[in-house]
């Protein structure tokens, strides 16, 4: 690498539609980096005139930099090209950057939109005629798009395609600012590569259940500097189909959570061929007929549209295992693996007929999808095959592994069908894990695919059931995901549409106070925290202080707002007392989100604020200790009762949250709590709860009995083990809960199950932060019951690889550091090694 390489903006590699306020720029550098320069252009040759200049500056900084009046210099809707070079400070100079292109989003405004003339489905194209001359112009188009509403489906209101090839899906929710004002997400996406000289099309396919409307706009930007609009729904010219006859709308696949019909796709009458151009739009479907869009004004009644920076989510084919024959004679067939998305079938069909599919997470001992699942979901499409060769594909958006395919009037194989993973873009390579440790490598598996396959605009809970997001879910899902992948645009608009639309759990208002601090020391953005500043603060519960020293639990009771959580299912409280009016797990929680708040406070100057919660952290870490600690035992209580006397229990978790949250004055406390958490010998708590538990033992330097609870290969019945998640339930993405009898209604498609990748990355390879975005990091291995292991972590300043051998001689460890970093390592035998860029070995 002779010039920075992977150069992100707003950190997308694909950054089209900026936000100005968050204009930074991220990079990887060949060597260790005193200074860069930043230029910007109109143009693609590096000798155009620049727009924006920096000049060398002095600085090692290659993550979030914010180029002084670079974001004032640029105007909205222009295509720009960003490069960098670095400088040594020995004074050797890289080449610049491949030109990144990029542009501006205009403010946030209201926009208008099209739709058909009735109904939740509709079908919407326009065609472009581009001359030789125009096209040979052309250096860049790109489209914007929206549509609503996506609340009551909770699913993506519109597909969008250029030429008949997908482009991407969006909207999915409906946002806000920090001010509380509603906005419409958009997405925009670079089609140059999809379009030709001649005839071109755009089209969409919409479903939405109210507030419908779909805005689109494409912009060319030619060589020369120019740009101009090819087309827009604020311009006639775009046609429409009602489409509900076509899909169909005689079933849900959803929940009491949310309605979302199922695709039923009448193929006799579909509109093969409606996003090519050239298509003949004179034709009838089931009773109707192409006709002008219907303008419907402004969408949302006039709600503003904002730039989603994130990846953008299309479908991706994936193969099918196996088609095999059920005894009534209709077809099963395994994807290998579960998915969120849907199917698509290439058949030749000797005639026309209806065929039914029928989806799920699990089989029927008798070898069926089970229908309904645990969650409740229906899975049914009824497909109607027309006479001859067709390509069918389901719009719906599913958790699934296996399909039920009825009264199929030709032969399938595996060729006929793929899976539709809906989801942003992934990296296999990001993060690789070897070991002779063969359930290691089954737990990084798991959690690798499902950070992949659960990846979509914003993390949530699960795609079937509810496909809500939660804070505590985010938490989870954002580190499992950082450790998977150098990909932080999801874990970003997440956090920003929590602080938006909170839950009700009091534990998750902090928890996203937690997670906003991850998102900064993960990227080293603070952007984020000073938009939000004024939410996070208020989000803690300084008011419930009272006279006993501790933050009374808002609401004793469950699932209404402000009600204490401390673990879910409620059968996973290892008995806890809920009742208490003073619920030590709160408590914890508490201490570190003034802990945290104090960290946010100090990166926005607001020194004051940051002494203030630090004070507030100190005074309740001493509280909980004094008033709920057994230094006998090492126990903390599950809290304090109204009488002042503490709760003659001690479940599992008052010990792990406190562990986790810095609730303790010593060395020698954590090793007494370790070693309570240790004589309990199993994981008392959830798959949500073991997360804190892990990482409590990681972070105090008991990475040696983490290891022996996440890599405890126990996979008997009801275990409440990763194990049995992997061979007891078979399961290829991680689920909601141990096992049906905790939550009869479990998901099989729950990434806060994904522990396994936080603590493979930060407990036994031992790689963590010790300044944003990894500027320096530790590296604490736990080889722990582990022969061998070799695993790769992305982070924003390039991949970091830890590789060590449990030898009769001691422990092999090689690290490899990237460029413009630095690491501490830890050995066994005591030594401390500080290392920066390279490769380095040790033995201890």
């Amino acid at each position: 690498m002779t010039a920075p390489e992977r150069i992100r903006m707003n950190l997308l590699t694909t950054p089209f539609a900026l936000r100005r306020s968050r204009l930074a720029l991220s990079w990887l550098p060949p060597f260790d980096q005193s200074a860069y320069r930043i230029t910007v252009t109109q143009g693609r040759a590096s000798t155009d005139l620049y727009v924006y200049d920096s000049g060398w500056v002095a600085s090692s900084a290659s993550s979030s930099v914010r180029p002084a009046g670079m974001a004032a210099a640029l105007a909205p809707d222009t295509l720009y090209y960003v490069r960098v070079a670095v400088r040594s400070s020995t004074g050797e100079v890289s080449g610049f950057s491949a030109p990144l292109g990029f542009t501006i989003a205009p403010e946030p405004a209201p926009v208008s939109g099209i739709w058909a003339s009735d109904g939740d489905f509709a079908l919407l194209r326009r065609e472009v005629t581009l001359t030789d001359t125009e096209y040979g112009e052309i250096d860049r188009v790109l489209v914007t798009a929206a549509a609503t509403n996506p609340e009551p489906a909770r699913q993506y209101a519109y597909n969008l395609y250029v030429n008949g090839e997908e482009v991407g899906v969006g909207a999915f929710r409906v946002g806000k600012t920090p001010d509380g004002s509603a906005v419409i997400y958009s997405q925009t996406y670079d089609i140059t590569s999809l379009l030709r000289a001649g005839a071109n099309c755009i089209a969409a396919s919409c479903y939405a259940l109210s507030d419908r409307g779909f805005f689109c706009k494409v912009a060319a930007y030619g060589k020369d500097g120019s740009s101009r609009v090819l087309c827009s729904t604020d311009e006639s010219g775009w046609l429409s189909l009602k489409a509900d006859g076509v899909f169909g709308k005689d079933n849900s696949i959803g929940t009491h959570y949310f309605t979302a019909h199922a695709c039923n796709i009448h193929a006799p009458s579909f509109p093969f061929g409606f996003a090519e151009a050239d298509f003949d739009t004179g034709r009838d479907h089931s009773g109707s007929r192409w006709e002008s869009a219907k303008p419907i004004g402004l969408l949302m009644g006039g709600l503003p549209l904002l730039s989603e920076e994130t990846e953008p989510v299309r479908r991706f084919p994936s193969s099918v295992r196996a088609i095999m024959a059920l005894p009534d004679g209709s077809l099963l067939a395994d994807l290998g693996r579960e998915i969120i998305g849907g199917l698509r079938l290439r058949v030749d069909s000797p005639c026309e007929a209806p065929i039914v599919l029928t989806y799920g997470e699990q089989l029927t001992p008798e070898g069926f999808p089970q229908c309904p699942m645990n969650t409740g979901n229906r899975y049914v499409e009824t497909w109607t095959l027309k006479e001859g060769t067709q390509t069918l594909e389901t719009l719906s958006m599913m958790a699934f592994r296996y399909v039920r395919i009825e009264n199929c009037p030709v032969a399938l194989t595996a060729d006929s069908l793929r899976g539709l993973e809906l989801r942003k873009p992934f990296d296999e390579t990001a993060s690789v894990l070897t070991s002779d440790h063969s359930l290691l490598c089954g737990l990084h598996d798991l959690t690798k695919h499902t950070v992949k396959v659960t990846s979509q605009d914003i993390y949530v809970d699960s795609q079937s059931r509810e496909r809500g997001a939660y804070e505590g879910d985010l938490l989870i899902n954002m580190l499992a995901a950082y450790a998977m992948e150098d990909s932080y645009a999801p874990a970003r608009l997440t956090v920003e549409y929590l602080l938006g639309h909170r839950t009700w759990p009091a534990d998750y208002l902090l928890m996203i106070v937690f997670a906003a601090r991850a998102d900064y020391i993960a990227t080293g953005d603070a952007s984020l925290l000073g938009e939000w500043y004024d939410t996070l603060r208020g989000n803690l519960f300084t008011a419930y202080a009272d006279e006993t020293g501790l933050i009374r639990s808002p609401v004793i009771g469950m699932s209404t707002t402000n009600a204490v959580l401390v673990d879910w299912p409620p059968s996973e409280r290892d008995g806890y007392e809920m009742t208490v009016p003073y619920n030590t797990v709160f408590n914890a929680l508490n201490v570190r989100a003034y802990t945290d708040m104090a960290a946010i406070a100090a990166v926005l100057g607001k020194n004051a604020d940051a002494l203030e919660f630090n004070r507030r952290a100190e005074a309740l870490r001493k509280t909980i200790i004094g008033r709920l600690y057994d230094p006998v035992g090492g126990l903390f209580m599950d809290g304090l009762r109204e009488d002042g006397i503490p709760s003659d229990h001690a479940a599992q978790h008052a010990t792990a949250f406190c562990l986790d949250c810095g609730v303790y004055d010593s060395q020698e406390m954590t090793d007494a709590m370790a070693k309570a958490l240790e004589r309990d010998g199993k994981i008392r708590m959830s798959v949500y709860g073991a997360f804190f538990l892990l990482e409590g033992l990681y972070r105090t330097g008991h990475g040696s009995i983490a290891n022996r609870l996440l890599l405890d290969t126990d996979a008997t019945e009801g275990a409440r083990t990763w194990a049995y998640m992997l061979y007891g339930l078979g399961a290829t993405v991680t689920t909601e809960a141990w096992n049906t009898v905790n939550k009869p209604n479990m998901t099989l498609s729950h990434p806060w199950g994904a522990a396994p990748a936080h603590m493979i990355a930060s407990g036994i390879l031992g790689v963590t932060p010790t300044a944003p975005a990894y500027e320096s990091f530790d590296i604490r291995v736990c080889p722990d019951g582990i022969g061998k292991a070799a695993g790769t972590v992305p982070t924003i300043r390039g991949p970091i690889g830890v590789a060590f051998k449990n030898t009769e001689e001691g422990l092999d460890l090689t690290v490899t550091v990237p460029h413009n970093t630095t690491a501490t390592v830890y050995l066994p035998d005591g030594r401390v090694e500080i290392v920066s860029g390279g490769v380095w070995s040790f033995h201890s």
